[in-house]
This record gives structure tokens, C-alpha cells and sequence, in this order.
């Protein structure tokens, strides 16, 4: 966590930036929060309902909650200070020995490749998508969790057809483009 702190201070990200990364994952911490509490046996907290929350639960929701919120911000922090080929070029290189065992290094690389420059693309259909969900009047207040879930739901699916959409044009792109993989290609630098 210390060493996080001290990259993201060294890195000059403003702290607004990484926190409109990271906040559409709120919602999904709040929820495993939420059942880590119920799920474990241990002294109650207090009941509601069916539903017991106990102390072993909130220990632990704590515990993978903030691991899930180091790993989210990990992330983020690459790929706000890391351009895509730098990582690309990481992860071909690391998955060379297994090209070995017939494993596409390279592919695997494109594809890693891919999904980081998708990111910030999804990002931004997600927030016209939120201001056009309240332009027609539907609150998103964050709240509670229930209130969140329900909130977001609508957003959901136009953004998965958004990104099948996207992911559509880019195979229809890259195969008139003749593209066959990456071996045998070059690299510029």
C-alpha cells in the first residue's frame, strides 16, 4: 500500500484522474463487501432479516476489498503512465519462453495491447452514456448499494453492445487489413 501511495505521488497523476478510473468499480466493492459479511459464521454484528452480518465477514470483506481496491489502482496507474506498446512489448517479451509450448506470445501481447487502448474508449461511452441517462431524468445517486445496482443496470447494456460494436469494427478493420498474427512481423522503434 506504502509503495502505491509513494508511485502515485512520483508519478504526478492527479489524484481526480485516477478516482474517475476507479470509480465506476465502487459499486462491485460495495457488493463484495456486502456478501463477504453475510457469508462467514462468526459473533453477529447485527441481523437484518434472514441476514446475519458478523465480524469475520466485515474483517475479511475489509481485507479482499482493499486488495481488489490496490489491484484496480495498480492498474490504473500503468495504464494512465505507461504507453500501450511499452506494455505490449513487457508482455511478448515475458511470454517468449512458452512460445515454446505453442503458446501465441505475440497474439496474446496484440490482444493485451487491444484491451489497453479500449479502456479509455470505454470509459468515455460510459460517461456520455451517464449524461444521457440523467439528460432524460434518471437519477444515478450512489448511495446505497441496491440504489447503485439498479442505477447502473440501464447503463450496462448499451455499453456492451457499445464495445461489440467497437470490437466488430476493429476485427473488420484488421481483416481487410490482411492482418495473420504476429509472426514474422517487425517492430519499429
Amino acid at each position: 500500500g506504502c509503495g502505491l501511495v509513494a508511485a502515485v505521488w512520483l508519478s504526478r497523476v492527479p489524484i481526480s484522474y485516477l478516482w474517475r478510473f476507479m470509480r465506476p468499480f465502487v459499486v462491485i466493492l460495495a457488493i463484495t463487501l456486502f456478501f463477504q459479511t453475510i457469508s462467514l459464521p462468526g459473533d453477529a454484528l447485527f441481523a437484518v432479516g434472514p441476514l446475519t452480518f458478523t465480524r469475520p465477514g466485515l474483517e475479511q470483506g475489509a481485507l479482499v476489498v482493499s486488495r481488489l481496491a490496490l489491484i484496480l489502482l495498480s492498474g490504473a496507474l500503468l495504464v494512465v503512465t505507461t504507453p500501450a506498446v511499452a506494455v505490449t512489448d513487457a508482455v511478448a517479451w515475458y511470454l517468449r519462453p512458452f512460445r515454446r509450448l505453442g503458446i501465441p506470445d505475440g497474439d496474446l501481447a496484440m490482444v493485451t495491447s487491444l484491451a489497453l487502448r479500449f479502456i479509455p474508449v470505454l470509459m468515455a461511452e460510459f460517461e456520455q452514456l451517464v449524461k444521457a441517462q440523467r439528460a432524460r431524468g434518471v437519477s444515478l445517486e450512489l448511495r446505497s448499494p441496491l440504489r447503485a445496482g439498479r442505477a447502473l443496470m440501464p447503463l450496462m447494456v448499451p455499453l456492451f453492445v457499445l464495445g461489440f460494436r467497437r470490437a466488430e469494427e476493429l476485427a473488420d478493420a484488421m481483416l481487410s487489413r490482411c492482418y495473420q498474427g504476429t509472426e514474422g512481423r517487425t517492430h519499429y522503434r
